[in-house]
């Protein structure tokens, strides 16, 4: 594929704006071109134009995502990212979410039952659980121990066949 320089196409351009039907003219003269020289065609003209319109830039646009700006905003958004752990995620979930709703919803009845994910027993996340469920948290560093890996049943499986009477 023939690359034309980018004086060329910011010369076409300016010469569209001008009148669209001689830019092919005006490129020939003002580049020297003789006659049998090849000249950006029409459809390359105009694809220049829509390309300054939308970018400010006369050459192809480039794929891939759209660069944003660098602003202290963006940039305090990735530090915020970059330093926010899962487990400080969990815990605010937890303070935020999962207790008012325990409140709202939680009697002696009810069982609350977690993954052995890093961040569920993470120290922070399991002190709030056991605020929350005095006495009563099962888990590998809970008030009752449970091994992460219970070769016969899980917690609930354990509690509900008591309950049963079984």
């Amino acid at each position: 594929m023939l690359r034309w320089t980018n004086e060329l196409r910011a010369f076409a351009v300016k010469a569209f704006y001008k009148n669209a039907d001689s830019a092919q003219r005006a490129s020939r003269r003002d580049f020297n071109l003789l006659t049998r020289d090849l000249v950006p065609s029409a459809n390359a003209i105009n694809v220049w134009v829509r390309n300054f319109e939308e970018t400010g830039n006369v050459t192809k646009k480039r794929g891939g995502s759209v660069r944003t700006a660098r602003t202290p905003e963006n940039v305090n958004r990735v530090w915020l990212v970059r330093t926010f752990s899962k487990v400080k995620r969990y815990a605010e979930m937890l303070v935020k979410f999962a207790f008012p709703a325990f409140d709202e919803h939680v009697n002696d009845r009810s069982l609350f039952q977690q993954d052995g994910a890093t961040s569920h027993t993470a120290i922070i996340s399991m002190d709030l659980l056991k605020l929350a469920f005095p006495g009563r948290l099962i888990s590998r560093n809970g008030d009752i121990f449970w091994p992460a890996c219970s070769p016969d049943l899980t917690a609930p499986d354990f509690f509900l066949s008591k309950a049963k009477g079984f």
